[in-house]
């Protein structure tokens, strides 16, 4: 049986390093050609350019902040003053986007280009918050003293900024003092009459520019017109999506969701809008930019409530998919999330939020599976004998191959470990799998989303299969596909996954065949004093971000990938959420004789 997850761990360690040399190469690369290209024609107009000096300033100060985030990375290790050089340069480009920002508004003060330059490079910290607001304020007044809506593109994003940025270094200087759950909270508390008139302003110059921005590229002949027109689309866009996250949990919400919606919906429609208009030149097999905030925004849409006919897709009228337009977690939110909080993640699951699905799953194996089904009917020289066939039994199982779906910082590999011979783990943090590391419980740990990696690996045993028969056939069958796991676990991992056919269906493939399947899902009622739910709804995303399903979806599941059911149970509490307990449902499942 193959044991091995991928390939072996060190050498993709290697590659990662490879990769991330490659990528840092490229990113000096590119920003040295964008600085010489601005600095030659800053030299042609050296006194007379304050746009071309803020450009330049702003450039230099985005690399500042690479440098320095790169040195962060570091941290205290023994390569940290061998990147001293890093700080250092940082510092440097910092000091002269600073002065290029201060000529640029000496050279026209009454143009915004200095005062938003400056306005970005000062640090956005309760240091420079003062200096920061005093240049955006100027560089907002010089933009709406312009006529012909000169500046529109440019003053939406500062207005935005103007809107956002005062709350966000509020709640910086809360944390770990009023929880996000506090209506008093900045994500929550109502907008000022001062941030009203702002927030009606924005909306309508949003309305205004969304209309040139049409107009320009309906009427686009030349190349640089079309390039142009992207790229105000491509910032409008932005502004919509940060105006719909930052209405998204504001009070009162009878006013802020529809607010959010708005937005988060603009944030799809006019990216749908712009794909369909422009010409694509190159194949590109990552998403773009644009592609990639329109998958965010529709997720963010879902939090919200039911998407509306307009964002839909082709399976708007499909009586099973109508009500689940997102389908599962964007991979850019899962690893934002849990990067942010790797270091304290066990503290913060286990000791605030009362976790328990590890271990509450563990006991259920235990009874269901060691056990043997062997039933306790209160005599003590059964319950001797029990304990001793248990035994036995986990003595037995450490023969099992596991591998964690979702593996997170290694709880779970950690309940499971004594009766398992080799577990591999996969988890899409790379922050998280370097916790996980940390438990040596793992044979193998890759990065990886954990859809994606079952389907690479059902394909590798299905062409490993194939290469050894020595056949030209594609297609994947199950005869094709050999066991390769004796336990698959996935704790607290469905919660970001909605549809979870495809899931079963590869693990199913790489199961043997007295092996088991062990989970755990949030439980979505069809009724319940807070829920209301259309009764065909298999699994729901809620405003917290989470997945819930049906027990009826998880059964009907398993009927259809031929799974049956060892031992399946409701639990009251997998974890607490803002002090609720969260009902959810585990389960064990094995491939049907």
């Amino acid at each position: 049986m193959n044991h091995n997850l991928g390939h072996d761990e060190n050498n993709d360690d290697d590659d990662d390093e490879i990769d991330e040399v490659d990528d840092t190469c490229r990113q000096t690369q590119n920003f040295r050609l964008k600085e010489s290209q601005l600095r030659k024609r800053l030299e042609e107009k050296p006194n007379k350019n304050a746009k071309l000096m803020s450009t330049l300033a702003l450039h230099l100060a985005q690399r500042s902040r690479e440098l320095a985030s790169e040195f962060e990375k570091v941290g205290n290790t023994p390569a940290a003053s061998a990147d001293a050089r890093l700080i250092n340069e940082s510092k440097r480009l910092q000091t002269e986007a600073i002065m290029l920002a201060e000529r640029a508004i000496q050279t026209a003060p009454q143009k915004p280009f200095g005062y938003a330059a400056l306005s970005n490079i000062y640090p956005s910290s309760v240091d420079y918050s003062a200096e920061r607001m005093t240049m955006l304020e100027k560089a907002i007044s010089c933009s709406e003293q312009e006529e012909d809506d000169k500046y529109i593109i440019a003053l939406i994003g500062l207005l935005v900024r103007q809107l956002l940025e005062p709350r966000e270094l509020e709640a910086r200087k809360v944390k770990g003092k009023m929880g996000k759950a506090s209506k008093q909270h900045p994500s929550r508390r109502p907008l000022s009459a001062a941030e009203e008139t702002s927030y009606q302003k924005l909306k309508t110059l949003l309305t205004k520019a969304w209309g040139i921005s049409a107009t320009a590229t309906a009427t686009a002949t030349a190349t640089a017109t079309t390039i142009t027109s992207e790229e105000q689309t491509q910032f409008l866009v932005q502004q919509e999506y940060k105006l719909g996250l930052f209405f998204r949990k504001k009070d009162p919400v009878a006013i802020q969701v529809p607010r959010a919606r708005h937005h988060l919906t603009n944030c799809i429609t006019r990216q749908c809008s712009n794909t369909t208009s422009s010409k694509l030149t190159t194949a590109s097999p990552s998403p773009s930019p644009l592609q990639s905030q329109s998958a965010m925004a529709r997720f963010w849409l879902g939090t919200l409530g039911q998407l509306s006919a307009s964002t839909n897709d082709s399976n708007h009228h499909n009586k099973h998919n109508h009500h689940h337009l997102v389908s599962r977690c964007p991979p850019e939110y899962i690893v934002g999330l849990y990067s942010t909080f790797a270091d304290r993640f066990d503290e913060l699951l286990v000791e605030k939020l009362d976790y328990q699905t590890p271990t509450k799953l563990r006991q259920l194996f235990d009874q269901a599976v060691v056990v043997a089904n062997v039933a306790v009917q209160g005599n003590k020289d059964k319950k001797k004998q029990l304990q001793q066939q248990q035994q036995q039994q986990q003595q037995q199982h450490r023969h099992y191959c596991c591998l964690d779906l979702g593996c997170g910082t290694g709880i779970s590999g950690l309940a499971f470990q004594d009766v398992v011979c080799k577990m591999d783990g996969v988890d899409l943090s790379p922050e998280m799998i370097a916790k996980a590391r940390e438990r040596n419980c793992y044979d193998s740990l890759k990065v990886a989303d954990v859809v994606d990696a079952l389907l690479q690996e059902v394909v590798a045993i299905a062409e490993g299969a194939e290469g050894a028969e020595g056949g030209g056939s594609t297609t994947i069958s199950d005869d094709s596909i050999g066991s390769k796991y004796d336990l698959i676990l996935a704790c607290d991992v469905f919660c970001y996954i909605g549809d979870l056919s495809t899931v079963f269906a590869s693990v199913k493939r790489l199961l043997s065949s007295d092996g088991f399947f062990c989970f755990s899902t949030e439980l979505l009622r069809h009724h319940g004093p807070q829920t209301v739910i259309i009764s065909e709804e298999n699994f729901r995303l809620h405003s917290c971000a989470r997945f819930s399903h049906t027990e009826q979806y998880i059964l009907e599941l398993a009927k259809e990938h031929e799974f049956e059911i060892v031992a399946k149970e409701l639990a009251d509490c997998l974890r607490t959420n803002q002090g609720a307990n969260v009902e959810g449902m585990l389960t064990i499942l094995k491939p049907r004789q």
